[in-house]
């Protein structure tokens, strides 16, 4: 449910971070959700769960990549 936060109101992404982190975030900045994969030529793939724009009038201002650790014991156990 986290994750259609995000895809449903990319917006929150600036207002997590500026409200929450404390990082500035243009007034004019608009959120855009854009695609979450995150591929490179290299046979290595990154997927990742929401990834949001803060794009001001003429420029990108901001990339926001939301990754949602769902799982405790799955983050311990890739750890060892």
């Amino acid at each position: 449910m986290l994750i259609e936060l995000f895809r449903h109101r990319p917006g929150l992404a600036a207002a997590l971070l500026d409200g929450v982190f404390d990082v500035d975030v243009p007034a004019d900045a608009q959120a855009r959700l854009e695609s979450g994969d995150l591929t490179e030529c290299a046979p290595t793939e990154y997927r990742a769960d929401a990834v949001v724009t803060l794009n001001g009038e003429r420029e990108r201002r901001a990339v926001v990549v939301v990754e949602v650790q769902r799982d405790g014991a799955h983050a311990r156990r890739s750890k060892q």
